[in-house]
């Protein structure tokens, strides 16, 4: 919330987001989902997710709007029941969301297993997910005749 609402001081003294009006904002977000929950690597082994809720979510975007930090946003999201985070997104402050899954589905991960394995090492984990690996390939299939969101969403959905 503290980088995306341009609070150095909030986010560690780290790079924040410095948007204003005139700026278009992109979020990709990608980890694990349940509804109305997205979760963050925690901060060590005792604590192995941190979660960031809807509402506050919600807030953030509010922050965003009314101190006018975008002209538009996109937010892309990769989760499990990712859907359920913008429940209660405004239909007026130019903000376009796209996510993996709704507020009931799992998001679903691919190259995994033995296709993930790279110069012989099992790396135990997922490579992709198909939300991402569809509006990638779709991306940059169409560098240089770029399509509307709304296409790219009917290509990643179907």
């Amino acid at each position: 919330m503290a980088v995306m609402m341009g609070d150095k001081q909030a986010a560690g003294g780290g790079k924040v987001l410095r948007s204003t009006i005139e700026d278009n904002v992109f979020v990709f977000f990608v980890d694990h989902g349940a509804p109305g929950i997205l979760a963050f690597p925690g901060p060590d082994d005792k604590h192995p997710f941190s979660f960031f809720y809807a509402d506050q979510l919600m807030d953030t975007l509010e922050f965003m709007y009314t101190h006018r930090m975008f002209k538009e946003m996109i937010f892309y999201v990769e989760a499990c029941e990712a859907g359920s985070m913008f429940v209660d997104l405004p239909d007026d402050m130019n903000i376009y969301t796209m996510t993996a899954s709704d507020e009931e589905v799992s998001s679903w991960a691919i190259f995994c297993d033995e296709e993930a394995i790279i110069e012989g090492k099992d790396l135990g984990t997922c490579l992709g997910d198909l939300f991402s690996v569809n509006w990638m390939a779709d991306t940059i299939k169409h560098r240089g005749n770029p399509r509307s969101l709304y296409d790219q969403y009917v290509y990643t959905k179907e």
